[in-house]
């Protein structure tokens, strides 16, 4: 009888702690950051006359940006129904910026939901599965920047809205 006690107290203690792991990731709330293969860097300021974020200071999300001067090659915007343009192609090496356009959260990372394990590259700052992952939800006017530096088609989520998917082909 007392070992049934002592299980059931354990699993409840694991239990609480596993609630309590949640809670606490969930609660921090995420910064503004260019994150590339898995480290954290403060991304360079705007130029001159170049929008970058809320556009209208409204609350809406229009996201002006200039490619060639904001340190990435193409653009990947979520909005409330998904990502647009839901393919995109770009060549090795190349960086991908996912912006939130939308309404509500978006966490870009790399199929298969949950475990973001598709793309091969990993590095020992990887949240899950590999190092294509933002490892955290994005608010509105945030994005994550991300170099794919392996060719292939790489299939993408919204780990919060996991049916709203994407795909990187990298040549």
């Amino acid at each position: 009888m007392n070992s049934r006690i002592l299980l059931v107290l354990v699993i409840l203690i694991v239990v609480a702690a596993g609630g309590w792991y949640l809670v606490t990731q969930n609660s921090s709330e995420p910064t503004t950051n260019t994150t590339t293969n898995g480290s954290n860097t403060t991304p360079p300021p705007p130029p001159s006359g170049t929008d970058v974020g809320m556009e209208d200071g409204t609350g809406g999300t229009d996201v002006s940006v200039d490619v060639n001067t904001q340190g990435y090659d193409a653009l990947m915007a979520w909005t409330d129904s998904g990502y647009n343009p839901q393919t995109l192609t770009i060549k090795r090496g190349q960086t991908v910026r996912f912006v939130n356009q939308g309404t509500g959260d978006t966490w870009p990372a790399s199929d298969i939901h949950p475990t973001h394990s598709l793309y091969p590259q990993k590095s020992a700052s990887d949240c899950l599965g590999s190092s294509f992952d933002a490892c955290k939800g994005l608010k509105p006017g945030q994005f994550y920047d991300f170099k794919f530096d392996t060719a292939g088609t790489w299939n993408c989520h919204n780990h919060l809205r996991a049916n709203q998917k994407c795909s990187i082909v990298v040549q």
